[in-house]
């Protein structure tokens, strides 16, 4: 089993490997003891009954910093947020 991801880095590598569109939309930003980045995507695929989709919009990753009492699961880059919507 591979193991999450612990860096945006890692994150922004996963999804181009799976070939959808992406860029780094800014900087990380942080509040409260997170840290957060948002990046447009832009998702495509086939379905199984025929044809494809198109998805596209900001996620918004988030992982809690290196804090007393955090654990490793919080420590992990995971989506917030998903604006993706199906596109035309």
């Amino acid at each position: 089993m591979a193991s999450a991801p612990d860096t945006a880095d890692q994150i922004v590598a996963m999804i181009q490997a799976s070939r959808n569109e992406l860029e780094l939309a800014g900087d990380m930003e942080g509040a409260a003891g997170s840290s957060y980045v948002t990046i447009p995507l832009k998702v495509t695929g086939a379905l199984t009954k025929g044809g494809g989709f198109v998805l596209e919009g900001p996620i918004t990753m988030r992982r809690v910093n290196d804090v007393d009492g955090s654990t490793a699961e919080q420590r992990r880059w995971h989506i917030e947020s998903s604006g993706l919507k199906p596109r035309p």
